[in-house]
């Protein structure tokens, strides 16, 4: 991975495709990583919901992991929420 900071990460959300998308903002500071999640309009990158922050990983790839699985965790309480 590149080491230019921020960095944006996108995830192809299928279920809301393709009028929106997942983003990861990857940031650092003194050797520890942190992420920042959303999801965002596919054209103007505006952020549709917020997901969350995440802090205090050691290692970027980790940080984007721990991340997307955080994303995939959000859809899963929004669908048995939707179900109820």
């Amino acid at each position: 991975m590149k080491n230019e900071y921020p960095k944006d990460l996108y995830i192809e959300l299928k279920s809301l495709a393709p009028f929106y998308r997942g983003r990861v903002t990857v940031n650092t500071k003194s050797s520890e990583f942190s992420t920042e999640v959303a999801i965002v309009h596919t054209e103007t990158d505006k952020i549709y919901e917020y997901v969350g922050s995440y802090y205090g990983f050691d290692d970027e790839k980790d940080a984007v992991d721990s991340s997307i699985q955080k994303l995939s965790h959000y859809f899963k309480r929004l669908k048995l929420n939707h179900n109820q």
